[in-house]
């Protein structure tokens, strides 16, 4: 299904985002199925994660009209708005080890009635699973190091009254030594 979401790539927002290039998924990947990966450019000139979420998606399938598709894309709102109260209170809990977003907004098309919305992050070297795939063998002081940072990040996900709920090595990015 090739949702407005899935067409974002080469459009420069209102902002001066440029939306570069479409992440694509590998056969034995998990996860996003609600959005679209890309890489994207700040008018600084650096590089980040674009995740647009694509709530277009599940109210096409639906075939919702009516109250029913107001209701779905109410509830496809309300998670987008849920996920940026989620990263705005780790912000404001200063989670040193949980990725935070940059930018958020909506990208409206002339054809659609059902915007797409979208989150910046910083751009990470990859996930753990990636990191751990391409690496014949892995060392055990990184080891160490990624759980004792995977760890200090749970705990202050807790700290901040959040549980992760979704904790895998596809959503445990890696900054150089960092994960």
């Amino acid at each position: 299904m090739n949702t407005h979401a899935h067409q974002l790539e080469g459009m420069t927002l209102e902002n001066g985002l440029q939306i570069i290039k479409k992440i694509s998924k590998s056969a034995d990947e998990t996860g996003g199925n609600f959005s679209v990966q890309y890489i994207a450019q700040e008018p600084s000139g650096a590089k980040c994660f674009l995740k647009a979420i694509d709530i277009e998606k599940p109210i096409l399938r639906s075939r919702a009209v009516g109250v029913a598709f107001a209701e779905l894309l109410k509830q496809q709102m309300d998670m987008y708005t849920y996920e940026l109260k989620l990263l705005n209170l780790c912000k404001e809990h200063y989670t040193s080890n949980v990725v935070k977003a940059r930018m958020s907004d909506l990208i409206y098309f002339e054809d659609s009635l059902i915007p797409v919305p979208y989150l910046t992050f910083d751009l990470a070297d990859g996930n753990i699973k990636q990191y751990i795939k391409f690496h014949d063998e892995v060392d055990f002081v990184w080891k160490l190091k990624s759980l004792h940072d995977i760890f200090v990040g749970v705990e202050q996900l807790h700290n901040a009254g959040i549980l992760h709920q979704d904790l895998k090595p596809s959503n445990i990015v890696q900054f150089k030594d960092d994960s």
